[in-house]
C-alpha cells in the first residue's frame, strides 16, 4: 500500500513546489512625536525617511509615503510607506 503523507502549511501559503515573488512591501513605522521641537518636524522626518529608503541600493526610487502621518498615540506617530525592492524577494 502507498502511504499518503500530508504536510501542514501556513494559511495562504503557496502550494508546495510553487514559487512566488514579492515585488511590493508595505512598511509601517512608529516614531516619537517631534511636534514639540517644531510644528512640521514629523512631516520633515517622514520626508527624510522616504528619501533615505529611495537612496538604498536595494530599493526602487518608486518607494513613497502612503496616506497621512497617523494620529498621536502615546507620544508617537505612525508613518506608512510602500517600498519596491529592485530584485523581487523569493518566497
Amino acid at each position: 500500500t502507498n502511504a499518503i503523507t500530508t504536510r501542514r502549511r501556513r494559511p495562504g501559503a503557496a502550494p508546495e513546489g510553487a514559487r512566488s515573488d514579492c515585488n511590493t512591501l508595505s512598511l509601517v513605522c512608529r516614531a516619537a512625536d517631534l511636534s514639540h521641537v517644531a510644528p512640521d518636524a514629523n512631516g520633515n522626518f517622514a520626508y527624510v525617511l522616504v528619501e533615505q529608503l529611495k537612496a538604498s541600493a536595494l530599493l526602487s526610487t518608486n518607494s513613497a509615503l502612503v496616506g497621512n502621518i497617523g494620529p498621536l498615540e502615546r507620544d508617537t506617530v505612525t508613518i506608512q510607506a510602500v517600498i519596491f525592492p529592485k530584485q523581487p524577494l523569493k518566497l
